[in-house]
């Protein structure tokens, strides 16, 4: 499957080596999309997304298509081949 990945997370970006791409990875799901971008962009991408237990990252979230958001509850959220999919991290502050 291949989506067109925004991303809005600095430390994920940086590991990656840019802010936007097109991914092809063998999935259909978000939550296989996440894991495919760990394996295939190494440990500081895997450090980016998932906390200390191996999950997904409380502030980690997936935005599909300007509309489905996807969080560590509902990783199995359905990708469909062309999806525009941002990852961001969510910071709290005022």
């Amino acid at each position: 499957m291949k989506i067109s990945l925004k991303i809005l997370h600095p430390m994920l970006s940086d590991a990656i080596g840019a802010n936007k791409l097109e991914l092809e990875f063998p999935g259909k799901t978000a939550g296989e999309m996440v894991t495919h971008i760990a394996k295939t962009f190494g440990k500081r991408a895997a450090t980016a997304l998932y906390d200390k237990t191996g999950v997904l990252d409380l502030e980690v979230q997936v935005l599909i298509n300007h509309k489905t958001w996807v969080t560590r509850e509902n990783l199995d959220e359905r990708l469909e081949e062309g999806d525009r999919v941002q990852i961001m991290v969510m910071m709290g502050g005022g």
